[in-house]
């Protein structure tokens, strides 16, 4: 049967099997755990690289619920000129004064998009040292924060300046849950994406308990950078779901072809004429909080 410790695919609320996410998502527990709030300092940050649709905003959830933080979040993608930088920064400051023990988690994404043509790094850079922010010429502090940013298909035309500058203020780095090019552990992400995608099933078609080896197969066999988002998608469109179980005749072959996903479905097909048909699995998942 298809089953996986639940210590190992889902720390601290957070679904992941490869050892380097793991050590990443670790790191982050530590930084949030370890702020101590009104008796800060200084803040505490980092940049999380990711692809989208990987769960960075899941991830940064659970971060705030097992530290106990207040979570306020922006998408820098929303903004329609650089100047509206400042009322975030002014949301901050009002949640803060009604925040007990300071203990908030500021979550940025999309850190290196460009607003009406601009990079935002510099905007941050004296918060992050200073906690000051300026308006009208006018000086205003933040308290120590725990700042969280984050950001997806990096120009590295642009780390030699303003993002080399703006890392550099980071306590706690850079953090990237990309998986590298050649890795390791190539068959910890398979079993990851099958674990993932059966999981995703289930939470879709609450009944179920059976589902097909080739179904399985299936996951298996899709792209290595598919997203959390997109396997989501994919799962919610099964169909002819019935008696419980899923099966290879239930499998969205339109909507992968729709999405220019490639899995190789010959091969796939004639394996099963072989087989007469594939045997299927009970289900035994550890389902995590969302």
């Amino acid at each position: 049967c298809l089953e996986v410790w639940s210590s190992m695919t889902h720390l601290h609320g957070f679904f992941c099997i490869v050892r380097k996410k793991r050590r990443v998502v670790a790191r982050l527990v530590d930084m949030v755990r370890s702020f101590k709030g009104e008796q800060a300092k200084s803040p505490e940050s980092c940049l999380i690289k990711a692809p989208p649709g990987s769960g960075k905003s899941h991830l940064v959830k659970q971060l705030a619920r097992v530290s106990g933080c207040r979570l306020i979040a922006f998408n820098l993608t929303h903004l329609f000129e650089p100047g509206a930088i400042v009322h975030c920064f002014e949301m901050i400051s009002t949640t803060q004064a009604d925040t007990p023990n300071n203990r908030l988690l500021i979550f940025v994404d999309e850190v290196n998009a460009k607003v009406a043509g601009e990079l935002l790094y510099p905007c941050f850079l004296t918060v992050l040292d200073e906690g000051i922010y300026e308006v009208s010429g006018r000086a205003f502090y933040l308290r120590p924060a725990i700042w969280i940013f984050a950001g997806t298909e990096f120009d590295e035309e642009d780390i030699p300046s303003k993002a080399a500058d703006f890392n550099s203020r980071l306590t706690r780095g850079v953090v990237s849950l990309y998986p590298p090019a050649e890795d390791p552990e190539g068959g910890a992400h398979d079993l990851e994406r099958i674990y993932l995608g059966a999981l995703l099933l289930k939470r879709n078609f609450r009944e179920m308990e059976w589902i097909s080896e080739d179904v399985l197969d299936v996951f298996k066999r899709m792209p290595s950078g598919i997203s959390v988002r997109a396997l989501h998608d994919f799962t919610r469109s099964f169909c002819d779901v019935r008696r419980r179980s899923v099966g290879g005749h239930c499998i969205p072959w339109r909507w992968l072809e729709s999405k220019k996903i490639r899995v190789s479905k010959e091969d796939w097909s004639e394996s099963w004429k072989r087989r007469g048909g594939a045997s299927s699995v009970r289900l035994v998942l550890e389902d995590g909080e969302n």
